[in-house]
């Protein structure tokens, strides 16, 4: 009966798997580096708020009525008018690029990495 692996098999293998911890570590300490959000109404940007400071950001536009809380370094939509409140449902965003969408009331919250040592191309 042949040998299944060599030992240059198991060395090939344990490359690998470094390689693939290190990209994982990588993408996750990116991803937790975000320290704003960004909440946009009907398109325009309507305010900025970094997620290390506990606060209510309540939004009003066009007879539609949306309450953002921003603990624990996290936003979560609270309160919003809109019919089917979906976006109530949806859980904390704390990373960066993750939203939160309120469409019947074009109420968009993003989270934004805030680092300033990179260029336009890296990110």
């Amino acid at each position: 009966m042949p040998k299944m692996f060599k030992p240059a098999d198991f060395i090939i293998i344990a490359i690998i798997l470094v390689m693939f911890g290190t990209s994982l570590a990588f993408l996750w300490l990116r991803a937790t580096a975000s320290a704003d959000i960004e909440i946009y109404v009907d398109g325009t940007l309507y305010s900025t708020a970094p997620l290390s400071i506990n606060r209510t950001i309540t939004i009003q536009h066009a007879g539609n009525k949306n309450i953002i809380e921003i603990s624990e370094g996290a936003a979560s939509m609270i309160h919003a008018n809109c019919p089917d409140e979906i976006c109530m449902r949806m859980p904390p965003i704390s990373m960066s690029h993750e939203a939160i969408t309120c469409l019947p009331n074009r109420v968009l919250v993003i989270t934004r990495n805030t680092r300033t040592n990179t260029d336009a191309v890296v990110q």
